[in-house]
């Protein structure tokens, strides 16, 4: 997810004006723009909003939009550890709510809340027919108060009573050396990730490199391209179809890391965790290991409507170099590794940047049939 939003503006100029200019923004950017051509030039911004049918594109109230914001901005927080968009979001198919990593140490996570379970009820009351704003609503409050759940899996269902608790940011990268191998755990993509990246990587610059991505929700676009060009160096990593059609996304700052490399990925891995994994096999051979990812390929932006809410529009489908998309099938796995006792995805990471080969018994996964869009 790319947010490029400049909080002050969000209360900025006259509400007609600011949605005048929201209509011309979605016109101009949403990736869908040309859904709007037979538009009459009056349309209004809901009008607009819903010809584009893009569950994705949501129109946020004021007290909605002080949320997002500090959602994705890595601001405290107050909930059970599921911001929007993050760590919850639409299902591939835009009609309910999905698990896509809840954050480390939240309430949420200590339940035992994973990556692909569907939301199915809030406090008694089910999600079916509640907009994505109210199902946010009633998920967040104030600090101390309990919030009941049920969550499906698979054909199974369960209910938690979640006590709601202030969540400070944490730092986005662990890094620590095993047998002269630098193990760098990213948990997000914010505005500090590169630093930190780099940091490990300059004191360890030819040291092997295992990074691993696993419940990543993904973040900052800019920030998963500038730790992309810390590990890669300079390339192309994939491509973002927008509405004037394809355009490269190609790693920025300097290399850092000459060692070989290899990515850890699974269920929770999505958005610019994908990209990061995908663009690394691009540019450094680099080996992904693990389980299939979320297949999360969207970026996103926001506009002000000068009322204090906002407009949440999809700009853009990120796509592999060969123009499928990642919301197709996700990352492309070289090595399949089932979870288990003793972490064997970092083990046979560990192992293949060490020594050049899987551990023994890991199995390479045949290639994935990539569906073109």
């Amino acid at each position: 997810m790319r947010i490029l939003l400049v909080l002050s503006i969000l209360a900025a100029g006259s509400a007609a004006s600011a949605q005048d200019r929201a209509v011309a923004t979605l016109r101009r950017e949403h990736v869908d723009a040309a859904k709007l051509a037979g538009l009459p030039a009056s349309a209004t911004l809901d009008e607009v909003i819903a010809a584009l049918a893009d569950p994705w594109t949501r129109r946020l109230a004021p007290a909605a939009a002080r949320a997002f914001v500090a959602d994705v901005s890595e601001q405290t927080t107050v909930g059970v550890g599921l911001p929007e968009l993050l760590a919850i979001d639409l299902d591939p198919s835009g009609r309910y709510p999905m698990v896509v990593t809840p954050l480390p140490g939240s309430p949420a996570a200590r339940a035992g809340v994973l990556p692909m379970d569907r939301l199915v009820a809030i406090d008694g009351v089910a999600v079916d027919g509640l907009g994505w704003s109210e199902i946010m609503r009633r998920l967040r409050g104030e600090a101390g108060s309990r919030v009941s759940l049920r969550f499906g899996r698979g054909e199974q269902t369960r209910s938690l009573t979640l006590q709601r608790r202030t969540l400070a940011p944490r730092p986005s990268v662990r890094a620590r050396r095993s047998g002269g191998v630098l193990q760098l755990v990213i948990e997000r993509f914010g505005a500090a990730t590169a630093v930190e990246v780099r940091r490990a990587l300059a004191a360890a610059p030819d040291a092997p490199v295992v990074i691993d991505l696993r419940r990543n929700p993904g973040g900052d676009l800019a920030a998963s391209l500038d730790v992309a060009g810390a590990l890669g160096g300079a390339g192309t990593l994939a491509q973002l179809v927008g509405p004037a059609g394809p355009a490269p996304l190609r790693s920025t700052g300097t290399r850092v890391a000459s060692g070989r490399l290899a990515v850890i990925v699974d269920e929770g891995t999505a958005s610019a965790a994908e990209l990061l994994a995908t663009g690394l096999a691009a540019l450094r051979h680099a080996t992904i290991l693990g389980a299939p990812t979320r297949g999360k390929c969207l970026v996103h932006n926001m506009v002000a409507t000068g009322d204090g809410g906002m407009v949440l529009y999809t700009t853009g489908r990120v796509a592999r170099l060969d123009g499928s998309s990642l919301c197709r099938g996700g990352v492309l796995l070289d090595v399949t590794v089932a979870p288990g006792p003793g972490d064997p995805a970092l083990v046979a990471a560990t192992r293949l940047v060490a020594v050049g080969v899987p551990a023994p018994g890991d199995g390479r996964a045949a290639p994935r049939s990539v569906e073109r869009r």
